[in-house]
This record gives C-alpha cells, sequence and structure tokens, in this order.
C-alpha cells in the first residue's frame, strides 16, 4: 500500500487555514455566550432556508396567536398549532433545541381556540374538548400524574361541552356550553373560586356561577364575564387586581362593584382591564410601571377609566404593560417599556400610550411577560420586544414589529 507523505507547503498551507478557521469562529462564540441561548440571526438554522417559499412570512395563514409567560403558538387556517419560545416543560409540544422555530404540535387538530399560560398550552378543539401539554405541577393540563414536563398534548380528561378556555400562570378554566365554569390547577390563592386553596388535577365546577359569556385568568386571579355585562372576580388581591375596593384574597367569585357594559376582560400578573361598550377601557390593580394608564403609579383597587383612549377594540395584557386594538386596525401600548414591548424605543414610556409603528392593520393582538404580538388581516404575524427564548419565532430580540420566520 503506498505511504502518502505531506510536503513542507502543504504542511503551512494547512496550518494556516486552520488558524483562520479558529479566528472566525471564536468571535461567534463569544457573542453567543452573550446573546439569549446562543441564538444569533446569521447562525439561525431557518436563515439557511432565506429564499424557501413555504417559510416566508406569506406562506402561513395565521388564524389566531396566543402569547405565553415566555413562548407563543400560533393556530393556523387549517386547524393546526405551531408553537415556539421557551420550552423548559415541553409547553411547545415537542422535544427540541430551535425554540426559536415555530414547529407544529403533534396530536393537535381541529383547533378553534388555544390559551396559554406560564408554561402550559391548551387548545379546544372542535368536537368541544380541550388538549393541554406542558407543565403540570399543579395540574394545570389536567392530569393525575403531576410532572413537570409533557411534550405529548392529550385530552383533558371529562371534559366536553367546552364553549371557551382561558389559562392563567398555573392554573386552567373552560367556560361550558351550559355557561358554567371549571377550574383545574395550582389554588394557592383560591384562583379556582371552588372555596377553597387546594390545587385540582381535574375541572372543578365553580359553585353558584352561571350565566358567564367568558373567563379571563390572570397570575393567581381569575374573573368572569356575565350575560348582563357584569364582571366577578376572585383569586389573589394584593395589589387590587379583583377590582372590589379591597386587598382581601377571595375564595368565591365576587363582584365587582361600579362596573357595567363590559364586553371583554384581560388579566396579567397584577392588573385587569375591561373593554366597555363605548369603546373606552377602565383598569385597576398594580400600577408601579403605570400599566392602568395613570401617571401618579399607585395601585387601584377599583376600575378606572384610561383617559384620552377611545375606540378600543381589543385589550391584551403583558407582566408590567398593556395593548389595545383600536377600531381603525391601530395598536397602542403603555405601561414598561424596559424589553422593547411597546414596540417603541423609550425606555420607560409609563402612561403615554404609544402607537406601535406600522402596525395599521391589525386583526388581534396577544402579549405573553415582556413580548407582544399582532395578527395582521392578511394572515400574517409581527411580534416586539424581549426573545431571550426565542419567544418572537425570529432569531434577534426586536423593538419594532418584525415578521414571525416559519
Amino acid at each position: 500500500m503506498p505511504r502518502f507523505v505531506r510536503s513542507n507547503a502543504s504542511r503551512v498551507a494547512m496550518f494556516f487555514a486552520a488558524l483562520a478557521t479558529v479566528l472566525v469562529a471564536a468571535p461567534r462564540a463569544a457573542r453567543a455566550q452573550h446573546t439569549p441561548l446562543g441564538v444569533e440571526h446569521d447562525s439561525c438554522p431557518r436563515c439557511d432556508h432565506a429564499d424557501d417559499p413555504a417559510r416566508q412570512p406569506g406562506a402561513m395563514q395565521v388564524a389566531e396567536v396566543a402569547a405565553g409567560t415566555n413562548h407563543t403558538c400560533a393556530r393556523m387556517a387549517d386547524a393546526t398549532v405551531r408553537c415556539w419560545g421557551d420550552n423548559r416543560n415541553g409547553q411547545l409540544g415537542r422535544n427540541d433545541t430551535v425554540p426559536a422555530e415555530p414547529v407544529v404540535v403533534t396530536g393537535v387538530a381541529g383547533a378553534v381556540q388555544l390559551a396559554l399560560g406560564e408554561s402550559h398550552s391548551c387548545a379546544r378543539l372542535t368536537d368541544g374538548t380541550v388538549s393541554c401539554w406542558g407543565d403540570n405541577q399543579f395540574g394545570q393540563i389536567g392530569r393525575p400524574q403531576r410532572n413537570r414536563s409533557n411534550i405529548t398534548a392529550a385530552p383533558v380528561p371529562g371534559l366536553t361541552g367546552v364553549a371557551s378556555i382561558a389559562a392563567g400562570a398555573r392554573h386552567t378554566c373552560a367556560r361550558m356550553t351550559d355557561g358554567t365554569v371549571r377550574c383545574w390547577g395550582r389554588n394557592a390563592a383560591g384562583q379556582l373560586g371552588d372555596g377553597t386553596t387546594t390545587d385540582h388535577t381535574t375541572p372543578t365546577t365553580l359553585p353558584g356561577l352561571t350565566g358567564v359569556t367568558a373567563v379571563a385568568l390572570g397570575e393567581r386571579d381569575s374573573c368572569a364575564l356575565l350575560q348582563n355585562g357584569t364582571v366577578m372576580c376572585w383569586g389573589r388581591n394584593r395589589a387590587g387586581e379583583l377590582g372590589d375596593g379591597t386587598t382581601t384574597d377571595r375564595r368565591v367569585p365576587t363582584l365587582v362593584p361600579n362596573l357595567t357594559g363590559v364586553t371583554q376582560l384581560a388579566l396579567a400578573d397584577h392588573h385587569t382591564c375591561a373593554r366597555v361598550a363605548n369603546g373606552a377601557l377602565r383598569c385597576w390593580g398594580a400600577n408601579r410601571h403605570e400599566q392602568l394608564g395613570w401617571r401618579n403609579r399607585r395601585s387601584q383597587p377599583a376600575p378606572q377609566e384610561v383617559p384620552g383612549l377611545a375606540g378600543v377594540a381589543e385589550v391584551t395584557l403583558g407582566g408590567h404593560h398593556t395593548c389595545a386594538r383600536l377600531t381603525n386596525n391601530s395598536v397602542r401600548c403603555w405601561g414598561s417599556n424596559e424589553r422593547g414591548q411597546l414596540g417603541s424605543r423609550q425606555r420607560e414610556a409609563g402612561a403615554i400610550w404609544t402607537s406601535v409603528p406600522g402596525m395599521e392593520n391589525v386583526a388581534q393582538v396577544a402579549s405573553g411577560e415582556d413580548h407582544t404580538c399582532a395578527r395582521l388581516n392578511d394572515g400574517t404575524l409581527r411580534c416586539w420586544g424581549w426573545n431571550g427564548y426565542g419567544q418572537l419565532g425570529c432569531c434577534t430580540s426586536h423593538v419594532s414589529p418584525s415578521a414571525v420566520e416559519w
């Protein structure tokens, strides 16, 4: 067998080639250590498919967007679900290391509504059942085995006839077709509304609550909109987020006084907002970041109208920020902007609501802890804010709205 011997010139050439490779790779490795999840645009796996027509912003038609604490899901026009972002508890419905890439959730078909919590996800299906996946430490996905990671979507046992769903940080509720409400998961502050502080792994009917048209959940509190336009809330009330004028926790549904004509509710970590029939917005709870739209930064235990804001079609709440879609399909946001979640470059916009640039054809908005997404009328999706877990669906953080990269 012949023996191949490299010349000295060949050895020198190989040395300099290897050195060049190290010099190019080292800066990228160093940058990755200071980038959330070590993900950069020039190293993003999907950037290799930039010319693929199936991955262009207009190639995927989104019917609904939902945001959890640090993850995001979209219900597609074909009734499948795609999720991206934080996946530490399997809340994306898969087990991989490319969190920014939206991938179809296996086992979920015929989805008609989504609800996302801190680290769990649920979908209401066409047959009136609910499938959930992700964290189940407190029973929030409705399974008897309390484990931290469940990547496989599965039906909530015994739950049928569901009209709508909502997810809090670690609890979940379903509004039934008969106008009652059933909740499960974490109950330390009485957020399940059954009069106890006992966690439940199975859906539990709230006694005495009927005529419900919508439910909305926060971190440790819950609210129900009734047929007569009034609101009842329960759970933690430390910042006055239940709106009853006190800071006393409630284990059962309690009426929010002096609030009528409500058409939509939204809850967050410590504040709550209600859109009323005349297009105004009334908010209450924590106001440290002026997320209530008031400059005094003091908590408000009773509903207060956001001054100067009219024509509200939809409201969504993040951890410490608030966004409203107006009847002209534009979006305005206010509160904390530490991570660009308001869509502007102001460090802390506060009570001065900011129009999100380029968002003039919006059909729906959704907010996570520090990020916001908007579904446009053409079925495309734009997100902005913090991207530490890839929850924007792209490879870098964005102060201004950026298209989700399919």
